[in-house]
């Protein structure tokens, strides 16, 4: 698999065998949530959890029963000879499909009661999500439409005759499209009624006064301004359709907003960089250093000295790695020159330092490294024209490191952030340096899917995850392994090659979150009148959700990095006054959030949660039944036992459960303000 001058190492690619012919699926077993009533019709749900060789039956206790698996099913047969509603015995006949195993199909009979139905139970699904409050990034009021118009989809039931003629200052004139049909219909926003309003003389605001008065009508199902789109800025290097992993992140959007300033410095603490390759643009490095002291680690002929060079970290039989011009491309690869990749952020300066050689590195070493990105006193006698305002780690492995820490600690005194990789063991990171470190921004990997890397580290210590790849698969279909692809060295031949590779690990995440910190600083700066975004003030971003999606499985901290939400959070955050970190867009850290899972159908509450700061605005709902549901969440602050109304935030989004699914999802909030609406408001809470 090769295409121009990319590289993709055989020894990379270790396809696994997933799964051996004529092998026998294992029964199926779980717990299934019948969809209606089986025994009783006051009885629901009705719960069927098959064992190993037992099933049980809500009302009817647990009895031995008959489970096969053939074919790819597995088939249940249960006799319960004591069921509370019902006389006699109840007969279940049942069958399941491998391997998802997640529906129930099957058959009860009670003689002496004549029952026979037949029925249907799923597994039941998980619902992880984060509630995050709009406002991180530009308002209805910022952003471009088209003045004097509005797009308005009524009730099924509503505002028929509104709807399909001139109708004042609310409804405007219909100018195209289905009032009560998917998408809605364009009108044109009269006037003002009343001389003398605010809005009179300026349509922008005429524009959105008509919106929220539409909004606020109860035969309207949602109304918004007709906002203006444009095409969002892609770079044109060659081999940026193969990096699956920038849109994953909405790389594209945030570059609309910002591709960095060359006023940002990103150090790159690995080992050391390729700079002659043709992809690493010189004009953006800036002096770093090589603090290998072991000669023969270094394998450069000295011990630390200037050179941050990467002279290679391999064996005659082992080809060097060139790891840290990999991670150096991610970070700020030469882009948008119609060569090569496309680097995260198009104008910081790189700082490499050099640390890891043959066999890796040392952790005095690596901590003077940092020292000196940060602009510390270090071994060298020698600091940075500039403190680099943001580091990378990606190296670490098992153990307590002190001496690392101190430097990491220091470094963030200093004002500089400092990212560092969870680690590829698979294991709970906890006991790894420096990913367990409190003072970093320790990230997880995700594979195309957003699905956790089979490899990654998780646990608590975790913070944020981003696209680490997966070369054993081709998912996409593009020809390529699922990598992260950038710039990368080969020294096979004997010298020193500059190519383009694919490679997977956390070491690949890190650089993304890196990347999309410097494009937050340099938004930060922009907004802020060039101060600059403090590591606390990063903290209170992350912990409030502004900068990252909701990911299922709990192993990503707060979630897959989204840099576009994460540059508009930079630019809206209040710089820090001295006293504390900027303010999030978040609800008090003492306010209660309520999270609703609501049958729109009913408007009945199925499931109910709550979280607040502290939990990082974080919920799970679980035991879901499948189907169509609008999730809710908001305040209750005049404890009316009703969610939303005036006074209140209150946002809702609607989901689609499958059965068994681990569903991610998010709810962002508004204050005082109606959502486009599924659901009316405001919403029944459920007693507590």
């Amino acid at each position: 698999m090769r295409r121009s001058v990319i590289v993709i190492r055989a020894g990379l690619l270790a396809i696994g065998l997933l799964a051996t012919a004529g092998a026998a699926e294992p029964p199926c077993r779980g717990t299934y949530v019948a969809d209606a009533p089986l025994l009783a019709a006051d009885v629901s749900p009705e719960i069927v959890d098959v064992g190993d060789r037992a099933v049980t039956l809500t009302g009817c206790g647990t009895t031995r029963a008959r489970i096969a698996s053939r074919g790819g099913a597995t088939r249940v047969k249960a006799v319960f000879r004591s069921c509370a509603a019902v006389a006699g015995k109840v007969r279940l006949a049942a069958t399941t499909e491998a391997p998802r195993c997640t529906t129930l199909l099957g058959v009860v009979r009670a003689r002496r009661a004549g029952i026979a139905a037949a029925f249907s139970a799923s597994v039941p699904a998980t619902i992880t999500g984060r509630v995050v409050v709009a406002g991180a990034g530009a308002s209805a009021a910022d952003a471009e439409f088209v003045p004097g118009e509005m797009i308005v989809r009524f009730r099924e039931q509503g505002a028929r005759a509104l709807s399909n003629g001139p109708a004042g200052p609310d409804a405007g004139s219909p100018l195209a499209g289905d009032p009560h049909g998917t998408g809605g219909a364009l009108y044109r926003v009269a006037p003002p009624a009343r001389p003398g309003a605010r809005s009179l003389g300026d349509p922008r605001r005429e524009t959105l006064d008509a919106v929220a008065a539409m909004r606020a009508r109860a035969d309207v199902l949602w109304a918004q301004p007709n906002y203006v789109r444009k095409p969002l800025r892609v770079p044109n290097d060659e081999f940026f359709p193969l990096q699956w992993h920038y849109p994953l992140i909405s790389l594209p959007e945030a570059w609309d907003v910002t591709i960095g300033s060359p006023d940002v410095v990103v150090a790159v603490v690995d080992t050391g960089l390729l700079i002659g390759h043709p992809d690493i643009d010189r004009g953006r490095l800036v002096p770093g250093f090589d603090f290998i002291s072991d000669p023969t680690v270094a394998q450069d002929g000295d011990g630390i000295d200037p050179d941050p060079f990467d002279v290679g970290d391999g064996t005659p039989s082992v080809p060097s790695s060139f790891h840290g011009t990999h991670v150096a491309g991610t970070i700020g690869a030469a882009t948008d020159d119609g060569t090569g990749v496309a680097g995260v952020d198009w104008n910081a300066r790189i700082m490499p330092v050099r640390v890891l050689g043959a066999g890796g590195g040392s952790d005095f070493d690596i901590a003077q490294g940092i020292r000196f990105a940060a602009g510390l006193d270090n071994v060298s006698g020698q600091r940075p024209a500039q403190r680099a305002d943001v580091i990378n780690l990606s190296l670490g492995g098992p153990g307590v490191s002190p001496a690392m820490q101190e430097a990491i600690r220091d470094a963030r005194a200093a004002g500089t952030i400092v990212v560092a990789a969870a680690g590829n063991d698979d294991v709970d990171a906890a006991g790894f340096s420096p990913a367990a470190f409190p003072e970093v921004v320790c990230v997880a990997a995700v594979d195309l899917a957003r699905a956790k890397a089979f490899y990654s580290n998780f646990g608590a210590v975790v913070d944020i995850a981003a696209p680490g790849g997966d070369t054993r698969v081709d998912t996409d279909r593009d020809g390529f392994a699922d990598g992260v692809l950038s710039t990368l060295g080969d020294d096979t031949s004997g010298s020193i090659t500059a190519v383009f590779g694919f490679l997977q690990g956390t070491s690949m995440a890190a650089p993304h979150v890196t990347g999309v910190v410097a494009l937050m600083q340099a938004a930060f700066m922009e907004a802020h009148a060039g101060a600059r975004m403090t590591p606390d003030a990063l903290d209170a971003l992350l912990r409030a959700g502004a900068l990252t999606d909701a990911l299922a499985g709990g192993f990503g901290g707060r979630g897959l990095v989204n840099a576009h939400k994460a540059v508009l959070a930079a630019q809206s955050a209040v710089p820090d006054d001295g006293e504390g970190p900027p303010t999030p867009p978040t609800p008090p850290v003492d306010e209660e959030i309520l999270v609703l899972l609501v049958d729109p159908a009913t408007q009945t509450v199925v499931a109910q949660t709550d979280t607040d700061a502290g939990r990082g605005f974080a919920f799970t709902l679980g035991g879901v039944r499948a189907g169509h549901y609008v999730l809710a969440a908001g305040t209750d602050r005049d404890g009316d036992g009703l969610l939303g109304g005036t006074g209140e935030v209150f946002g809702q989004s609607s989901v689609d459960v499958a059965a068994g699914d681990d569903l991610a999802a998010e709810i962002r909030l508004v204050e005082d303000a109606d959502q486009d609406a599924a659901l009316s408001r405001p919403v029944a809470l459920r007693t507590r």
